[in-house]
C-alpha cells in the first residue's frame, strides 16, 4: 500500500484502535450487562452470515464475541469491530442484511467499524446520534444503499470517521463538522458532494484534522471553495484526486512543511507546476498523474529529500529530467523509492547520476521524447525492480554493465528505442525477469542465449528485433508457460514444435515471419491470437475455436489456410475481431443463429477467399457489427434486409463477388454511421437509391462495374462528410477496440483496415491513409442523364470517377468548386459542350480523363492544367482545341522556329550549354550520393534504421513471392 506512515497521527489512530483490547487484557472483565447482549443478539438475528464471522456469538458474556469490545472496569460494550480483521488479512464483504436500529442503544460505544459488508444502514442512521462517546466510526465500503446521513454534530469526541466508498450514501451540507473539534481523520471518499456547495468552509472548521481523504466525490468547483484556501496547518494526508477540480495549481498549496502525502490524480489542473512545491520538505508522497500540466518539473523538487514517491505521468509536462535528478544527488540521502514520468513530452537525456537514486525500485521513463544513450550507472540500482524506458528515442549501444547489479529487476523494457543490445551468448544475468519488452532492440540475428536462464518469465516481447531464421527448442520450452508472448515483424523460418501449445497465454503474436505448418494448440485463456502474414497451412480444426471460447481477437489472414470456417465459431461469445482475409477458405458463410452467438462481433473480415453461396440472414444478428469485408469471393444473390439490424456499421465492403438485385434503400435509411460503402464489381441494377446520399459520414461510396441505370440523385450534394472539412469521429483505417492490460504496457487490440480503390486510373490498396480519402466511383455502369449541378457542393471531394457510362449535357459550370479533386475521370460518356473554365481552378489536380465524349472548344488553360500535358488525357473529342493537342484553335497564329543568324555561333553555344548541363549532373550525382553514404558511414543509428528497413522491405517482398508462387500452384493443380 503506497501510503506514508504519518508518525504522529497515525500512531495516535492505532492506539485508539488497540487501547480498549489492551485495557481489558490487564484487568478482570465483569462481563457485558444483559441489556447490551441482548442489544447484540437482536442485531445479529437480523444479519446473514455466510462466513461465519459471528459464530462464537453465544453465552452469556458478550465481551467474549468475536469484533466485541468492553471496558475492563464497567464491563459496558465499548468497542463493536466487524470490519476486515488485519490478523486474518483482508476479506471479501460476509454480513448482509438490515442493521437494527437498536444497536444505537449501545451508548458506551466508542469504536465502531461495520466496513465491508452488504449491509444495510438506512433503519440505523436515524438513531446514530445518540452514540456520542464513538471516538472511532467506520462506515466505508457499505455496499448497500445507506440513505442519507443525519447530521453527527453531537458526536463530538470523534476523531477518526471514514466513510470512503459507501456508494449510496447522500450528504447534502457538512456544516455539521463543526461540532467535530477533535476529529482527526476525515474520509468520504467517493461520497457525492456534488449539492455541497460550500464544502471547504466547515472542513477549514476543523483544526484538528490530520488527514483528510475527500478523493472522487464530484467536488463542485467555485471561487469560494478553490483548494488554496484548504487550512493545512495540521493537515499530513490530503487526497482531492479523482474529482475534475480545473483550474492552475496554486502556490499557497505549497507554502507549508507538515504536508507528509498528497494527491490529486486525475483531475484537470493545467499550467505550470509552481516551483513553491520545492517548499514541502516534508512531503513523501506526491500523485499528480493524469492532469493538463505543461511546462518543465520545477527544479526545486529535487530539493524535498524526504520524497519517496512521485507521480506525474499522463500530462504533458516538457523539458529535461536531469536537473532534477542533480538536485536529488546533492541530498545527503535520497529516499526516493518509484519515479513516475511516463507519457508526457519529456526530452533529452539520461544524467549518470541516477546513479544516486540508490533507494529507487520503480522507474518509468515511458512514451516520452527522451534520447541519447542510457547511461552505465543505471547498472548501480541495485533496488531496481522495475525499468521501464519504452517509446523513446534512446540509441546506443546496451551492454552487460547496463545490468551489473541489477539483481532484483523483475520487470524490463526498452521497447520501441533504436538501441542494440550487445551481451556475451555466455553472459548469465544478475536477474531473474517476469516481464521483458525489448520490441524494435536490435537482438538479432539468433534469439539471444541468455534468454534461457529466465525461469520466470511471464511476458515478453521480442517484435521488429532483427531476428531471423529458426528458433531453437529450449525457446519453445519457455514459451510454453508465458502469458504473453509477441514476436511479430521478424523473419523467423521453421514449424511449431509438434505437440507444442500454448498452455497458459492470454496473448500471442507471432504475425509478419514465415512460420509455417498447421495451426498451433492453444489454451482456453487465449484472449488475443495474431497469426496473420505467415504460411500456416492445413484446414481451421473445428476444436480450435471451442478452445478459443474466451478470445476477443482472432488474426489468421494472409495464410495459406484452406478448408471450411468451422460452425463452432459461432460459440464464441467473447469474440470481437475475426481476421481469416487472404486464405484459400472455401464453402459458405456459417449461420449462426440466435442472440448467443457472436453477440460482441465488431469486425469480419473474410475477404479474398474462395467462399461461395449467400450471405446468410444471421449476419444481421450481430448487433454490434462495425466492419463488415466479404469482398473477393464467389458469393452470390441479393444482399439479406437482415444487416438493416446492424446500425453500428461504419464500413460495408462486398465487393468483386456475383451478389444482383437492387441496391437496398434501407442502407441510407438504418445505417448512419456509415463512412465507407463498397459494391464494386457486382450484378446490381436498377436506379442509385436516393435515400443513400442521407448518409452524413459517408466518405468513400464505390458503386461502379455494375449494372446501375438512370440519373445520378440530386440529393448527391447531401453528402455531408464530402462538403465539411472536419475529423471523423470514428477512426477508419485503424480502430483501437480495447486494451489488453499487461504487466509490460497497455496492447491497443486494434483493427488495420485495409480498401482496395481505383483513384487516378489505377487499383491501388489503401491503408494507413484511408481516413483521408474521400471518393465516389460510379464508373462502368448505365447511368444516364446529365451530371448533377450538385454534385460540386461536395468541395472536400478527392476523386471523381463517372467514366463509361451514358451521362449526356455538359460538365458543370461550378466544376471548379471541387478545390479537394484530385482525380477527375469523366471518359466514355456522351458528353458535350466546352470545357468550363472553372476547371483551371482545381488547383490539386492530378489525374485528367475527359475522352471519348463530344466535348468542343478550346481547352481551358493555366494554372494545374498546364502540367497536365498528356493529349491522350482528350483523345476522342474531335471539336477539342489548344494545348495539349496538336489542333490549334481558330485565330491561333502558328509559332515558328526563331531565325538563326549568327552561323555556327548558335550550335556551338549549344554544345558548351549542353557540357556544363552533363558536368552540372555528374558532380550533382557524386555530391548527393557521398551525402547520404556519408551520413550513414558517421550516423550508427540512421544506418541501423536504414537496413533494418531494407531488411523488411526485402522480406515484405519475399513473402509476396511466395504467396505468389504458391497460389500459382494450387490453381495450376
Amino acid at each position: 500500500m503506497d501510503r506514508p506512515t504519518m508518525a504522529v497521527c497515525m500512531l495516535h489512530l492505532l492506539l485508539l484502535y488497540f487501547l480498549p483490547h489492551a485495557a481489558a487484557e490487564r484487568h478482570h472483565k465483569p462481563g457485558c450487562s444483559e441489556m447490551e447482549r441482548d442489544i447484540l443478539w437482536n442485531f445479529k438475528q437480523r444479519l446473514m452470515d455466510p462466513a461465519n464471522v459471528l459464530s462464537s456469538w453465544h453465552g452469556d458474556d458478550c465481551c467474549g464475541w468475536r469484533g466485541v469490545g468492553c471496558d475492563a472496569r464497567t464491563g459496558h460494550v465499548v468497542r463493536l469491530d466487524l470490519g476486515p480483521s488485519m490478523c486474518d488479512g483482508f476479506s471479501l464483504p460476509s454480513l448482509t442484511g438490515d442493521i437494527d436500529p437498536s444497536l444505537a442503544n449501545l451508548t458506551h460505544l466508542s469504536h465502531l467499524d461495520l466496513s465491508f459488508n452488504f449491509v444495510n444502514l438506512e433503519p440505523f442512521l436515524p438513531s446514530i446520534g445518540k452514540l456520542t462517546e464513538l471516538v472511532y466510526l467506520n462506515l466505508s465500503f457499505i455496499f448497500l444503499s445507506p440513505g442519507k446521513l443525519p447530521p453527527l454534530g453531537n458526536l463530538s469526541s470523534l476523531r477518526y470517521l471514514d466513510l470512503g466508498s459507501s456508494g449510496g450514501l447522500e450528504i447534502d451540507n457538512l456544516r455539521w463538522l463543526s461540532g467535530l473539534s477533535s476529529l482527526q481523520l476525515l474520509d468520504l471518499s467517493e461520497i457525492s458532494l456534488d449539492k455541497v456547495a460550500d464544502w471547504l468552509t466547515p472542513i477549514n472548521m476543523v483544526p484538528t484534522l490530520a488527514v483528510l481523504r475527500l478523493a472522487g466525490c464530484s467536488l463542485p468547483a467555485s471561487r469560494t471553495t478553490s483548494i488554496s484556501h484548504i487550512n493545512l496547518t495540521s493537515l499530513a494526508i490530503l487526497d482531492l484526486s479523482n474529482n475534475g477540480l480545473h483550474s492552475a495549481l496554486p502556490d499557497r498549496l505549497f507554502n507549508t512543511t507538515n504536508l507528509e502525502f498528497l494527491d490529486l490524480h486525475t483531475n484537470s489542473f493545467y499550467g505550470r507546476i509552481p516551483s513553491s512545491l520545492g517548499n514541502m520538505t516534508s512531503l513523501e508522497v506526491l500523485y499528480m498523474n493524469d492532469n493538463e500540466l505543461q511546462g518543465e518539473i520545477p527544479a526545486t523538487l529535487g530539493n524535498i529529500c524526504s520524497l519517496r514517491t512521485l507521480d506525474l505521468s499522463v500530462n504533458n509536462i516538457t523539458g529535461g529530467i536531469s536537473e532534477l535528478v542533480e538536485g536529488w544527488s546533492r541530498c545527503g540521502t535520497v529516499e526516493l523509492e518509484e519515479l513516475n514520468l511516463k507519457h508526457n513530452n519529456l526530452s533529452g537525456g539520461l544524467t549518470p547520476r541516477i546513479a544516486y537514486l540508490r533507494r529507487l525500485r520503480k522507474f518509468s521513463l515511458d512514451h516520452n521524447r527522451m534520447s541519447g544513450t542510457i547511461p552505465k550507472e543505471i547498472g548501480q540500482l541495485s533496488r531496481l525492480e522495475s525499468l521501464d524506458l519504452s517509446f523513446n528515442a534512446f540509441d546506443g549501444v546496451v551492454s552487460e554493465a547496463h545490468f551489473i547489479h541489477l539483481g532484483r529487476l523483475k520487470a524490463l523494457s526498452l521497447i520501441s528505442n533504436s538501441l542494440v543490445l550487445n551481451l556475451s551468448s555466455l553472459w548469465i544475468p544478475p536477474f531473474q525477469l517476469q516481464i521483458l519488452g525489448l520490441g524494435s532492440c536490435r537482438l538479432g540475428p539468433d534469439i539471444p542465449p541468455w534468454l534461457r536462464t529466465q525461469k520466470n518469465l511471464l511476458e515478453m516481447s521480442l517484435s521488429d528485433a532483427s531476428i531471423v531464421g529458426s528458433v531453437p527448442g529450449w525457446f519453445w520450452n519457455l514459451a510454453a508457460n508465458i502469458s504473453l508472448l509477441d514476436l511479430s515483424n521478424n523473419m523467423i523460418i521453421g514449424r511449431l514444435p509438434r505437440f507444442f501449445k500454448f498452455h497458459s497465454a492470454y496473448m500471442v503474436s507471432l504475425s509478419s515471419n514465415r512460420f509455417e505448418g498447421p495451426l498451433p494448440s492453444v489454451s482456453a485463456e487465449m484472449v488475443y491470437l495474431d497469426l496473420s502474414n505467415n504460411l500456416f497451412s492445413g484446414t481451421i480444426p473445428p476444436g480450435f475455436m471451442e478452445t478459443m471460447h474466451k478470445s476477443t481477437s482472432l488474426l489468421l489472414s494472409n495464410n495459406l489456410l484452406h478448408g471450411t470456417i468451422p460452425s463452432s465459431i459461432c460459440n464464441s461469445t467473447n469474440l470481437h475481431v475475426l481476421d481469416l482475409s487472404n486464405n484459400f477458405i472455401t464453402g459458405g458463410l456459417p449461420a449462426c443463429h440466435g442472440k448467443s452467438s457472436l453477440p460482441g462481433l465488431e469486425i469480419l473480415n473474410l475477404a479474398n477467399n474462395n467462399l461461395s453461396g449467400k450471405i446468410p440472414d444471421s449476419i444481421g444478428h450481430l448487433g454490434s457489427l462495425q466492419k463488415l469485408h466479404l469482398n473477393h469471393n464467389s458469393l452470390f444473390g441479393e444482399i439479406p434486409s437482415a444487416l438493416r439490424n446492424c446500425r453500428f456499421f461504419i464500413s460495408i465492403d462486398l465487393g468483386e463477388n456475383r451478389l444482383s438485385g437492387r441496391i437496398p434503400a434501407w442502407i441510407g435509411d438504418h445505417l448512419s454511421f456509415l463512412m465507407i460503402l463498397r459494391l464494386h464489381s457486382n450484378m446490381f441494377f436498377g436506379h442509385i437509391p436516393p435515400q443513400l446520399m442521407c448518409l452524413s459520414s459517408l466518405q468513400i461510396l464505390d458503386l461502379a462495374h455494375n449494372d446501375l441505370s438512370g440519373p445520378i440523385p440530386q440529393s448527391v450534394g447531401n453528402l455531408s462528410a464530402m462538403i465539411k472539412k472536419q475529423e471523423p469521429t470514428i477512426y477508419v483505417e485503424e480502430s483501437t477496440l480495447f486494451f489488453v492490460y499487461s504487466m509490460i504496457g497497455e496492447y491497443p487490440i486494434s483493427h488495420q483496415e485495409s480498401l482496395l480503390l481505383d483513384l487516378k486510373g489505377r487499383e491501388l490498396q489503401y491503408e494507413k491513409i484511408l481516413i483521408l480519402v474521400k471518393s465516389i466511383d460510379f464508373s462502368d455502369n448505365k447511368l444516364d442523364g446529365e451530371i448533377p449541378a450538385e454534385l460540386t457542393d461536395l468541395v472536400q471531394l478527392q476523386s471523381l470517377n463517372l467514366s463509361n457510362n451514358q451521362f449526356i449535357g455538359k460538365i458543370p459550370e461550378k466544376i471548379g468548386n471541387l478545390k479537394s479533386l484530385e482525380s477527375l475521370d469523366l471518359s466514355k460518356n456522351r458528353l458535350s459542350g466546352t470545357i468550363p473554365s472553372s476547371m483551371s481552378m482545381l488547383s490539386s489536380l492530378n489525374h485528367l480523363n475527359l475522352s471519348d465524349n463530344n466535348l468542343s472548344g478550346r481547352i481551358p488553360s493555366g494554372n494545374q492544367l498546364q502540367t497536365l500535358d498528356d493529349p491522350t488525357i482528350y483523345m476522342g473529342n474531335d471539336n477539342l482545341c489548344g494545348f495539349p493537342l496538336a489542333q490549334k484553335c481558330p485565330g491561333e497564329e502558328t509559332s515558328q522556329a526563331p531565325v538563326s543568324t549568327g552561323g555556327n555561333d548558335g550550335a556551338d553555344n549549344n554544345i558548351i550549354e549542353i557540357l556544363w548541363f552533363y558536368i552540372g549532373a555528374v558532380l550533382g550525382f557524386v555530391v548527393g550520393v557521398w551525402a547520404v553514404f556519408g551520413i550513414l558511414i558517421l550516423k550508427k543509428n540512421w544506418r541501423i534504421a536504414y537496413f533494418r528497413y531494407i531488411d523488411r522491405v526485402y522480406d515484405k517482398f519475399y513473402v509476396a513471392i511466395a504467396l505468389m508462387f504458391i497460389r500459382l500452384k494450387k490453381k495450376t493443380s
